[in-house]
């Protein structure tokens, strides 16, 4: 049974938390819950909150029309893609055979030795 599941840019260092994504299947559709960075405001952080819809079967973003145009809609249409992209590449590799995703992750799934930046 498909689950709700979180992801991040980079699984073996710590992200910002405007950087991991919801993704919850929805029939061909999965829902992806993100945060966006909207700014800065007497020294805090701001971020907004939004739900972007992914159409496997159209393999469509559809971005909600109360993001105004601008660096956030842009924001919003970039991190779509990724997610789309990301999802159709893991669809690949099952199709192929794989029972998880391995190439779409990161080096540390796979069981190599995860780098050390000096």
């Amino acid at each position: 049974m498909p689950a709700t599941v979180r992801i991040s840019p980079d699984a073996e260092h710590r992200s910002w938390r405007n950087e991991y994504v919801q993704l919850t299947p929805v029939d061909h559709r999965v829902e992806a819950r993100l945060q966006l960075y909207a700014g800065q405001e007497g020294g805090c952080v701001l971020v907004r909150a939004v739900t972007l819809q992914i159409d496997l079967r159209t393999m469509r973003v559809t971005l909600p029309d109360q993001i105004p145009a601008g660096p956030l809609r842009h924001q919003a249409a970039i991190k779509g893609e990724r997610i789309l992209a990301l999802l159709a590449a893991a669809r690949c590799e099952r199709d192929h055979g794989a029972s998880e995703p391995r190439g779409v992750l990161g080096p540390w799934v796979r069981g190599d030795p995860p780098s050390r930046n000096a």
